[in-house]
């Protein structure tokens, strides 16, 4: 909360009285104040604050009484402004002198006169009341051991994560589009031949194309690894990966149904058969090189006693793969939903130095929400990995600030030394529990980039975007 002094200080002259408006995030009218008054203003976390004091009549349409988002204000046409409140309130509303006559409200659809005959109206919004901010810190991480099951919590955010290029990962979290011109757009932009040869992009690995593959275009982490997960327990006979540049000898990868319990299994590698599918005529590396180069076939045969699993792992720099197929008695399996990542490290070769982890419960939660585990300090360039535990299980955090490593399409995303901050959506299964937050720091594999272990603070926050806001629409015509 920061206070403004109404007067030479932020720029205003003249007489009062003076209204104050703030008009971002969100609008709200906040009153009218004599000059030299102090008003004071919560700004939001991550927020910039935008006000507007005047002592001439505003040209803005507004609210009194609650929070408020003007949709439309266009001469000639019905005004459209979103009412907002948080869920479980009331609010007394009325309308200030506006720029403009109307001559008919309603709320929702239901008449509101009164508003427009100077009156006032309580307006309720839907939902349950929070009793609890939805911007709050949960728990101070605190030093401990590095758990027995470090590797597993290191493994679910690694398999939570991915290493698409950064157009690939905002088209998801944008989500579909209903604007034809958008889609047009997308369709061309994902489409093109040069975002394909690129390889940046999972997808290309299930797309049953031979000539389309997942590529290396960042330098991986500690030599980094491939994993598939296939997106549920599955029983698989067979694992084969096609046209698999010839870099990429694995002796044996290793797989699990849980994250806990991992078998090894040994790698086959031989020649493709066709001689037409030997040579790559471009390779788009991490080091730009262009090269003929031979590609292999690799076979994970299952032990016979295996149970269903979800996860493969495989080590090394996987530089160049075209696809990835199970079987399982012969029948090749359906592989909508499986996910894979090349960047990331194998985790016997760079294993935790240092832990730290808090638990708290998430008794309430708003719309939205999720938590949020920072790193605060310097802990090193990809070196300090974020984890839940929760009833026995790991929750690995499916994006975090600054973006996990990427085969960049144009540009890469940053890899900081510090300030990392992990994210994970809160599910419906997760209120009412306890939840333990883990942060693990690694070695620094380039030892220019070194930094002293031990030097983060972590902790554990729970919030949302945009802010959790239930709303009502006031029409005026």
């Amino acid at each position: 909360t920061d206070k403004v002094k109404l007067d030479a200080s932020i720029g205003i002259q003249g007489k009062g009285p003076f209204e104050a408006r703030r008009l971002h995030p969100g609008e709200e009218i906040l009153g009218s104040f004599a000059k030299g008054a102090t008003v004071a203003v919560t700004v939001p976390p991550f927020r910039a604050f935008v006000m507007l004091v005047s002592n001439k009549p505003s040209l803005e349409l507004g609210v009194e009484g609650c929070e408020y988002e003007v949709v439309r204000d266009v001469p000639g046409k019905a005004a459209i402004i979103k009412l907002l409140g948080m869920p479980g309130t009331t609010a007394k509303i009325s309308l200030p002198e506006l720029p403009r006559k109307f001559t008919k409200a309603t709320i929702d659809g239901k008449a509101a006169s009164k508003l427009i005959e100077g009156g006032s109206l309580e307006v309720s919004f839907p939902g349950k009341k929070l009793s609890k901010p939805w911007h709050r810190k949960l728990s101070d991480l605190k030093p401990c051991d590095v758990p027995a099951d470090a590797e597993s919590l290191y493994e679910a955010t690694c398999f939570a994560a991915d290493n698409n290029a950064l157009e690939i990962r905002s088209k998801f979290r944008s989500g579909e589009t209903n604007i034809e011109q958008v889609k047009k757009a997308r369709d061309a932009f994902f489409a093109q031949e040069l975002l394909i040869q690129r390889g940046v992009w999972d997808r290309y690995l299930f797309d049953g194309k031979m000539d389309t593959f997942f590529r290396l275009r960042t330098k991986p982490i500690w030599g980094g690894a491939l994993r598939i997960d296939l997106g549920k327990p599955t029983e698989v006979d067979k694992i084969v990966l096609r046209r698999v540049d010839d870099v990429f000898k694995p002796e044996v990868a290793h797989v699990s149904t849980d994250l806990k319990n991992w078998i090894a299994v040994p790698v086959k590698i031989e020649a493709e058969a066709d001689p037409d599918e030997t040579v790559l005529k471009r390779s788009y590396t991490v080091d730009k090189t262009w090269l003929d180069i031979k590609v292999n076939k690799l076979t994970l045969d299952m032990p016979k006693n295996l149970s269903a699993i979800r996860y493969v792992r495989m080590p090394g720099g996987a530089a160049n793969v075209a696809e990835v197929v199970a079987y399982n008695k012969g029948k090749q399996l359906d592989r909508d939903g499986w996910r894979a990542s090349n960047v990331f490290a194998s985790y016997p070769n760079a294993p935790a130095k240092l832990a730290w982890s808090g638990s708290f419960k998430i008794d309430e939660a708003a719309k939205g929400s999720y938590l949020v585990v920072p790193c605060i300090g310097r802990h090193g360039r990809d070196a300090a990995y974020a984890a839940l535990r929760m009833d026995g299980k790991w929750l690995g955090a499916p994006s975090r600030a600054v973006s996990y490593p990427v085969n960049q399409w144009e540009h890469g995303a940053n890899r900081p030394s510090g300030g990392l901050s992990y994210f994970f959506p809160v599910t419906e299964d997760m209120i009412g529990k306890t939840v333990e937050a883990v942060v693990m720091q690694f070695e620094v594999e380039d030892k220019r980039r070194a930094v002293t272990l031990g030097q983060i603070t972590p902790q554990a926050w729970i919030t949302t975007y945009p802010m959790p806001f239930e709303s009502k629409e006031l029409v005026l015509e």
